[in-house]
């Protein structure tokens, strides 16, 4: 499976996780000081963190989906040139942004890893590799 089928499938699993979430939250047949404190804090705290997560989600495919179009824009010719300067500077993006990403990815496992706490979810295993 490729970043984006795993990325969809972790949107989904959250996508569970938000309505079985707000369904707990809505119920009526929890009373009490307890419960009360319980419906707050799932309505406060993880339902916004499942919204963050989900739009971080989309924000990082359509800035995927940015970068392809433009890695396929590239000159393909046989002999086309690219100065030693221009490979060394995008070596340097990428390492920054795969630690970004890399710890981005920690978050939103963190995060699921929480939320699968309070309702019954299975957090999907990476399929693959990170870039050396």
């Amino acid at each position: 499976m490729n970043l984006c089928g795993l990325i969809n499938q972790w949107a989904e699993e959250l996508e569970k996780v938000r309505v079985q979430t707000e369904a707990v939250a809505q119920m009526g047949e929890i009373k009490g000081e307890a419960a009360k404190s319980i419906k707050n804090y799932m309505q406060e705290i993880h339902i916004p963190l499942i919204g963050y997560i989900q739009q971080l989600f989309t924000e990082y495919l359509s800035r995927m989906f940015l970068y392809c179009n433009e890695y396929y824009k590239l000159d393909t010719r046989l002999y086309a040139k690219i100065s030693q300067d221009r490979l060394e500077e995008q070596l340097t993006v990428i390492q920054t942004r795969t630690d970004v990403f890399l710890e981005i990815e920690n978050n939103v496992s963190t995060g699921v890893g929480m939320a699968s706490g309070l309702a019954n979810v299975s957090m999907p295993l990476p399929s693959y590799q990170p870039v050396q």
